[in-house]
């Protein structure tokens, strides 16, 4: 089906264009469909029953049924699947324990 958009556009196909996506569409808001424990800054999106433990998160997305478990903070990053670190996840898009490129 081909049409015409006459709305906002954006590439997501690098995570800062993803992310700055998810930032238009939330407004500054959230969308928390799992639990988090931790506290919740700007710009979050958690999906459906993902868990999340961590002592901040903030302009980041976390995908449906992930388990993440991060000592630290968690900023500008897409994660999913079962993430466990030691340290803080920034800048980064992580699928279980692999950190991808760009």
């Amino acid at each position: 089906l081909a049409g015409i958009y006459g709305g906002d556009w954006f590439d997501t196909g690098t995570l800062d264009s993803f992310l700055a996506s998810t930032s238009f569409l939330l407004r500054g808001g959230q969308s928390i469909e799992g639990r988090v424990t931790g506290r919740i800054g700007k710009n979050v999106a958690i999906g459906e029953e993902a868990e999340v433990q961590c002592e901040s998160i903030e302009d980041s997305v976390v995908l449906s049924e992930a388990r993440v478990k991060v000592v630290g903070a968690i900023r500008h990053a897409l994660i999913g699947g079962a993430v466990n670190r030691q340290s803080d996840v920034i800048g980064e898009r992580v699928f279980g324990e692999e950190a991808l490129a760009g």
